[in-house]
């Protein structure tokens, strides 16, 4: 051993026996159920270097954000812990964003009559499966709702919820859908889940009639979304408390630091060490054993429901190109997308592939894309959804963390600027969804439109294969666009054969292409859509459609 790592150790414990002999109260002995009391607690940031210190940081304290890379902390405190975290030589400051977000979510004094006191962007529980009955009448022919299980409450029989999924899939076209399975709210706090995951679902059925893409994708995929994953928790967390588990009865010396948390209990990964926390009163508790409680039962079962087990049976078993499905769960905050492994630093054997499709929808939310803790931007995490996604069935997996204000952002923040990244990202997911592996590795299709033109249709778009975001964490390879066709039937069936559009300014040759083809009008009567897929050294990429409709009926074409 060096001496400068004795010494280091040294002080690490004397840390800790300081705070372990002072009087502090963790953050979570503060009773939250009323503003009294709390005007004084704040979110600081400091940088915590050890790793013991942080550990015991992140058992006792309600650590909102720590990154091992650089040792950037987030924490909620109140002015007494804060002083004495300062005379043990921790250096802290005021987040003020943040700040404001958590004060707002404990004052209840301005009149509300709709969504989460001070937050009016995001629907209660209630109001959000209120929502989703809303949705199944609207859409009838589309949508269904499906109790998947129940809440901790209702599985004892003292209150609850039914955990419920809203399931879109049109069973008037037949053939083989992919899956994409989309959760939130599986952390309390965390606001902005549960609405992305309502408000994309929302907007890809109201545009089914008039967008060519949202047509196809409801036809051809099969896609269920679960926006309260916690429901139990969340309606704590709407009171004000900065609830992040489940309401299970753990905590013996204090009721607000019950739960376990849901991310740590699936059955991958449980018992891995060091990504989750034996502490019956710590946030990232994991419960007594893996899938220990009923709300990971319902969502395991509602994979196995849903996915098939593409993937060998060794851990190293990568799934193959030709694999199915996504899996994605919505988190908040730090503006990052995470994939497996998130236990351990060995990379998953898809690596490459999960990677690809991080970054292409990074393009749209500009998140850096990573596999934590292998890069350093989050810490280890055992037991969790995406892991269990991955290494159960091999489907593509991928955690959003939403947005940078932390668990309480603003609506402002929400809707014009968190929201409008996420959805394109996520509608590119469900476009991948078929082969998440392969199909993003080749460029994709933007600005598709059809014109009338004498006896013919010109069908014009842009194949590109630059459109992807890393935020450092590596770089896309970028190829050359080596061709692209168009379909007139979903391209996977195989009929009628591709027609091979042409480069608009004659050869192939750059990462990015506009393309074209004349289709003779007697090719199209009866045909309303049409797919184009562009291509690379690696493949095709994901299909992208356009509407023909307009363009054939023009000037009286019947």
């Amino acid at each position: 051993m060096t001496r400068s790592t004795s010494t280091s150790m040294r002080r690490s414990a004397a840390l800790l026996t300081a705070l372990v002999a002072s009087t502090l109260c963790g953050a979570h002995e503060v009773n939250a159920n009323a503003s009294n009391g709390r005007e004084n607690e704040q979110v600081y940031q400091t940088r915590v270097v050890d790793p013991i210190t942080a550990n015991y940081l992140r058992e006792n304290f309600d650590v909102w954000l720590y990154v091992p890379g650089n040792g950037q902390m987030d924490v909620r405190l109140n002015d007494a812990q804060a002083s004495a975290l300062r005379a043990l030589g921790l250096k802290l400051h005021v987040e003020p964003i943040m700040t404001a977000g958590l004060q707002r979510s404990f004052d209840k004094s301005t009149p509300q009559t709709a969504g989460i006191p001070n937050f009016p962007c995001y629907r209660t529980v209630e109001e959000s499966d209120a929502s989703l009955d809303s949705l199944a009448a609207q859409y009838p022919n589309l949508v269904s709702i499906r109790d998947i299980g129940d809440s901790y409450l209702k599985s004892t029989g003292i209150g609850g919820y039914d955990i419920r999924a809203l399931v879109v899939e049109n069973p008037a076209v037949a053939g083989d859908k992919a899956p994409l399975l989309l959760i939130g709210a599986i952390h309390a706090r965390e606001y902005t889940t549960a609405e992305t995951a309502l408000r994309w679902i929302e907007g890809l059925l109201a545009r089914y009639q008039s967008d060519a893409d949202a047509r196809w994708l409801i036809d051809h995929r099969k896609i269920i979304v679960v926006p309260h994953m916690n429901p139990d928790g969340r309606k704590r967390a709407e009171t004000g408390l900065s609830w992040r588990r489940n309401v299970r009865p753990t905590c013996t010396s204090n009721p607000n630091s019950n739960g376990v948390d849901l991310n740590r209990n699936s059955s991958y990964f449980w018992s891995l060490p060091n990504g989750a926390s034996t502490n019956t009163c710590s946030d990232t508790y994991k419960g007594t054993g893996p899938a220990s409680e009923p709300e990971v039962q319902a969502i395991e079962s509602l994979m196995a429901t849903t996915f098939v087990d593409q993937r060998g049976p060794n851990q190293a078993d990568a799934a193959p190109d030709s694999a199915q499905g996504v899996f994605i769960s919505l988190h908040s905050y730090t503006n990052i997308v995470l994939f497996p492994w998130g236990a351990q630093s060995t990379p998953a054997p898809n690596l490459p592939g999960l990677q690809t499709l991080a970054r292409k929808m990074g393009h749209f939310t500009r998140y850096k894309v990573c596999q934590p803790p292998a890069n350093g931007c989050l810490y280890a995490a055992t037991g969790t959804t995406d892991d269990y996604a991955y290494g159960v069935y091999g489907v593509a997996s991928m955690t959003f963390e939403i947005g940078s204000e932390g668990f309480f952002e603003s609506c402002s923040t929400f809707t014009d600027s968190s929201l409008p990244k996420m959805l394109p990202a996520l509608d590119y997911a469900l476009k991948a969804a078929r082969r998440p592996y392969a199909e993003p590795r080749a460029p994709e299709v933007i600005n598709a439109a059809a014109a009338r033109s004498a006896d013919s249709v010109r069908i014009t778009a842009t194949a590109d294969d630059t459109r992807s975001f890393s935020g450092g964490q590596g770089n896309e390879t970028i190829h050359a666009v080596m061709g692209a066709n168009l379909y007139l039937a979903p391209p996977w069936l195989g009929s009628p054969p591709a027609l091979l559009m042409s480069a608009s300014d004659g050869a192939f040759d750059s990462a990015s292409e506009t393309v074209q083809i004349d289709v003779s009008l007697s090719m199209l009567s009866g045909t309303n859509m049409a797919w184009i897929v562009a291509s690379d050294s690696t493949g095709p990429g994901v299909p992208t459609a356009v509407w023909l409709n307009s363009a054939l009926f023009a000037n009286g074409f019947e």
